[in-house]
């Protein structure tokens, strides 16, 4: 399963703290029945590799299922986030901590299935 989230009106604040999105991404694959292969890494990306209307953070965790990252533009209050997993999930579930958790007002999502594989 692949679930492709596109956030928008979302908390600045949230979207911004390092710290929080580092620790967010560290707890969601016990959350959500998947296990860290890799802990979470998580970037700040600013100028000069970007103008500052798309500075930001970039973040994932490695899980043995797959993937989870997430990247935010605090200025323009958005984030983008996929969630992979050969292992089937509660997407649903997965959908409302990010609304909840980054207060996230509006959403486009994708949910693709993939090919079916023993985890």
């Amino acid at each position: 399963m692949h679930l492709i989230i596109d956030g928008y009106d979302c908390d600045s604040d949230l979207l911004s703290d390092r710290v929080a999105l580092l620790r967010w991404l560290d707890g969601l694959p016990a959350q959500i029945g998947m296990s860290v292969l890799m802990p979470a890494a998580v970037k700040k990306i600013g100028p000069p590799r970007c103008r500052p209307d798309d500075a930001g953070l970039s973040g994932v965790v490695v899980i043995c299922e797959s993937h989870i990252a997430v990247h935010t533009w605090p200025r323009r209050r958005e984030l983008q986030a996929d969630v992979y997993s050969c292992k089937p999930f509660d997407a649903g579930k997965v959908l409302e901590r990010f609304i909840h958790d980054f207060g996230i007002g509006s959403c486009d999502t994708k949910l693709v299935e993939r090919r079916k594989r023993i985890c």
